[in-house]
């Protein structure tokens, strides 16, 4: 009887689409543009970077070479390593001079204050000792001399990068020795070695705190002219270090690859793409944009094909491209930064691995894991080693928390990202000889990215939850306990509606289970999702005592149908106030669509007659289901309702749910849902396997009237 109905009715999906912006082809087009300049922007840099301009014919250190020996077809300077080349830069920043401006007329400017300063003590003090202010005057302003003899600077002595200033003074310079240089702490401590207090303690102690506490500097930094000179210095350092002569031979076959072999083809790489692109260099640009659409390609097809919800869903679509931007900034940054360390850990793929699993689930995390990994290998300049480590430990982690049901389970995964980093390099390192020393460091920093990797999977998943109204995993298991506050709240207020809405949250996750549909989720938004009945609960059928009169007969049928349709958004209210997730509200929603409420409606009818009955008032607000889960809650709470009544009056169980499907159907309440038939057929099927033996009591209503 099923297979006589059509699932949807044929819409303009196109001028549907146009007008809803979370689906609308225009932004996805955007968002799509977007992620591949700024990503393939990245890949240009690389290419641009004096110290990135590897091939992926570029050999590993420690691996043996078994191609062809290498003959220079032209003669090239040998570029310098990263790290040797950043460290002389660090070098020069640590060790460069810093220049400061002398001030004149400070010294007397200063004396003038300590005569201030021993006049007004001589007027408040008549009976002092003559000679012994004397000698603390003189001892005073010798200090003073001796003070400014020297360089007295405006900043702390803990702020200089060496051990020496230059005073800037009449366009003339001089080398000051960091023993002559002075700041304020300095200052005080030499000047309580006067040890002035064993001759005039009080005198002493006003000079420290009205003079020598406030003393001001006679040299002021001039950052301008530090700058130029430190920028002087680093333009001074070499880039390369040797040359290599047409005709030498950069590696013979056999050879184990050594860091000399990987700095003359990588120098030998990067002179032939100068010679090569200088009148080239928009075929290389675009092969660079082709190389990210080769790798954007894998998740591309992955979601178009398999996964459209994401590729629909302009939210979500415009997350996985974020990802990916952001994977692609670190990775570049990695290369970036000239530190004799391994800066590849500080791109944190295991952490966007499982947040992808939090939002969307585990294939699409592994499709994403497998995107982000090429990626960042092809930024790096191809760096397989990098690309297989990420990966890795990439899809250990998302297998860590496949089944994730509470939020300290992220940190469990530390284990299994440290162990996915671990094994890489041993056996990496292993098949090229790498030192243990390296090891151990590349060890500690995987570390950091593992341990790390939780915490910012936690941090995003909260600010995504909150800023775009998704509803993780995470948040669906916080609700999925039958003993907390809000469903025992509703067990003891409507005890029948508790009862009824566990069944179908069983039902909903069977039959979810069967068509591939969120399961879990399912279950959960089941237990709520007639959470609004619990205003007034005396007026829904399942929670009637058959021994009392039933409330409906006593008041107009327009009354009762507004009751009835009210536990739909007193239910949303109540969501709201209980801080359900915006998933779980949406089911509430949705689960009646836009049905008609037949038995009360054929009671106006009877009552005032089909012309003068307001049809609109005995229809839910809906919207319909705007998905399977959705779709799958509707059928079965429909059918668990029924399911009560006895056997004799709801008559066999397939029939009874083809007919709850075909009301539904006939109603467009699967248009949007996505649900097939094929979906139905199993619905029903699972249905008829679960309901066996389901026979409860319920208030018999009429059947709908067949005119309209």
């Amino acid at each position: 009887m099923l297979n006589r109905f059509n699932i949807f009715k044929k819409l303009d999906e196109n001028k549907e689409i146009q007008k809803d912006l979370r689906t609308s082809y225009s932004i996805k087009f955007i968002i799509t543009i977007l992620t591949v300049v700024i990503c393939s922007m990245f890949y240009i840099l690389r290419i641009h970077n004096d110290f990135t301009n590897i091939s992926s014919d570029i050999p590993t250190k420690g691996f043996i070479w078994t191609g062809e020996d290498i003959i220079a077809d032209y003669s090239f300077p040998i570029k310098r390593s990263a790290e040797e080349y950043g460290e002389d830069l660090r070098n020069i920043s640590k060790n460069s001079y810093m220049i400061f401006e002398k001030k004149i007329n400070v010294e007397s400017s200063e004396k003038k204050k300590l005569d201030n300063i021993l006049i007004k003590y001589r007027n408040d003090n008549p009976n002092l000792n003559v000679s012994k202010t004397s000698i603390v005057n003189q001892s005073v302003r010798g200090f003073l001399e001796n003070i400014y003899r020297n360089v007295f600077i405006n900043i702390e002595l803990d702020d200089l990068s060496n051990l020496a200033v230059y005073s800037n003074y009449e366009n003339k310079r001089s080398l000051v020795p960091y023993e002559y240089i002075y700041d304020l702490d300095r200052v005080k401590q030499k000047y309580k070695l006067l040890n002035l207090n064993q001759i005039d303690e009080k005198l002493s102690n006003v000079i420290y705190n009205e003079l020598i506490s406030t003393l001001k500097a006679n040299h002021f930094i001039n950052k301008n002219l530090t700058d130029i000179e430190l920028d002087i210095l680093k333009s001074s350092v070499p880039k390369t270090n040797g040359f290599v002569s047409e005709g030498e031979i950069l590696i013979k076959k056999g050879d184990k690859i050594s860091d000399d072999h990987i700095l003359k083809l990588q120098s030998y790489r990067s002179s032939l793409f100068e010679i090569e692109t200088q009148d080239n260099k928009f075929l290389v640009y675009i092969g660079s944009i082709g190389h990210f659409l080769l790798v954007f390609s894998f998740l591309l097809i992955y979601i178009f094909k398999l996964k459209q919800d994401e590729f629909y869903d302009n939210v979500k679509y415009s997350l996985l491209c974020s990802f990916l931007i952001i994977i692609a900034a670190l990775s570049y940054i990695s290369i970036s930064i000239n530190y004799n360390y391994p800066m590849e850990y500080f791109i944190t793929i295991p952490a966007f691995s499982m947040l992808a699993v939090m939002i969307f689930d585990f294939r699409t995390s592994f499709y994403m894991t497998v995107t982000m990994s090429l990626m960042a290998a092809g930024i790096r300049g191809n760096d397989y080693a990098i690309g297989i480590s990420m990966m890795f430990a990439g899809i250990l982690s998302i297998y860590s928390i496949r089944n994730i049901k509470e939020r300290s389970q992220l940190y469990k995964s530390i284990l299994f990202i440290f162990l996915g980093y671990f094994l890489s390099l041993v056996f990496l390192g292993l098949e090229r000889s790498i030192s243990a020393e390296e090891l151990i460091q590349s060890t500690a920093f995987a570390a950091i990215n593992s341990a790390l990797s939780p915490i910012i999977s936690f941090g995003l998943l909260f600010v995504i939850e909150r800023t775009f109204s998704f509803t993780s995993v995470l948040s669906i298991d916080e609700f999925n306990d039958l003993n907390n506050d809000i469903l025992n709240n509703l067990n003891e207020i409507a005890n029948g509606t508790y009862s009824h809405s566990i069944n179908v949250g069983a039902l909903a996750e069977k039959c979810a289970n069967q068509i591939h549909a969120d399961s879990e989720f399912c279950k959960v938004a089941a237990y709520y999702h007639d959470l609004g009945k619990i205003s007034r609960p005396e007026y829904f059928a399942e929670n009637i005592d058959p021994k009392v009169k039933n409330k409906h007969d006593s008041i107009s049928p327009y009354a009762s149908a507004k009751i009835i349709i009210e536990h739909v958004t007193n239910g949303v209210e109540l969501a709201h106030k209980y801080k359900l997730p915006e998933k779980i509200i949406n089911i509430i929603r949705e689960h009646h669509g836009t049905t008609i409420l037949n038995h009360f409606y054929q009671k106006a009818v009877t009552q005032d007659g089909y012309e003068n009955v307001d049809k609109s008032k005995f229809i839910y607000p809906g919207p319909i289901p705007q998905s399977k889960e959705s779709a799958i809650i509707m059928i079965c709470d429909q059918v668990e309702a029924i399911s009560r009544l006895p056997a004799d009056k709801r008559g066999e169980t397939d029939r009874m749910i083809d007919e709850v499907i075909e009301n539904m159907l006939n109603q467009n309440q699967f248009d949007d849902s996505k649900i097939t038939i094929k979906d139905l057929k199993i619905i029903k099927q699972t249905l008829i396997k679960q309901l066996s033996g389901m026979t409860h009591n319920r208030v018999e209503y009429q059947k709908e009237f067949n005119k309209r």
